[in-house]
């Protein structure tokens, strides 16, 4: 395992997760915006989050209707936790997948990418892509630049990126079809966030439009 999966496996994970109580309502605005964009159909598509935690966004998504949804986390207590709400949660590193290819309509990420080291951020987006059928979301910290952010005394914890270049340079064919900018320093969304929702190739389309 590389060291930042055993640092947050370990007690680093587990005070994080202590740490992060949300309610899940506060994550609607985002995935509002996220499934009116995947069209109407959305509460038909099979969902993994890749880095659950909790289970915060798998809440929200069950929520708004949807009903396939999976999700993995490399912190135990994490699953712990999320396994009081969701029955589909298990361990599962990013850089090493624990599905099939082409397993899930979408694969999601929200503040993981983030903490991926740039050795092992192709890695991680390639796994993310491999196990996706069809859409890709990422929603994550942005940057022009890749910088590293002085995060709880370490400073290769955590990294901002502009992770429309990376997964495109990564993964090629895939297409953006919507980029969001939440927060701002006046009304945060816990910080800034972006989101960016790619589709696989280009002869789908968006959904039922």
């Amino acid at each position: 395992m590389d060291k930042q999966g055993s640092v947050w496996a370990g007690d680093f994970g587990d005070g994080y997760t202590e740490r992060n109580i949300i309610n899940y309502q506060n994550h609607l605005p985002i995935w509002l915006n996220v499934v009116r964009e995947l069209g109407p159909t959305f509460r038909d598509l099979s969902m993994l989050e890749v880095g659950c935690n909790r289970g915060h966004n798998l809440t929200a998504l069950s929520f708004l209707g949807v009903d396939y949804l999976v999700g993995i986390d490399i912190n135990n207590l994490a699953l712990s936790k999320a396994r009081k709400n969701h029955s589909h949660v298990r361990y599962g590193n990013i850089l090493e997948i624990p599905f099939d290819c082409s397993s899930f309509d979408l694969v999601f990420t929200m503040g993981v990418l983030i903490h991926i080291a740039p050795e092992n951020l192709a890695t991680a987006i390639r796994e993310v892509y491999r196990v996706s059928k069809r859409f890709v979301l990422a929603i994550e910290y942005p940057a022009d630049e890749e910088i590293v952010v002085p995060y709880r005394g370490n400073d290769d914890m955590l990294w901002k990126r502009d992770f429309q270049k990376e997964f495109t340079t990564v993964c090629p064919d895939l297409q953006l079809m919507k980029h969001w900018s939440w927060g701002t320093k006046e009304k945060p969304f816990y910080d800034r966030v972006d989101g960016w929702l790619f589709e696989k190739g280009i002869h789908y389309g968006v959904l039922n439009r």
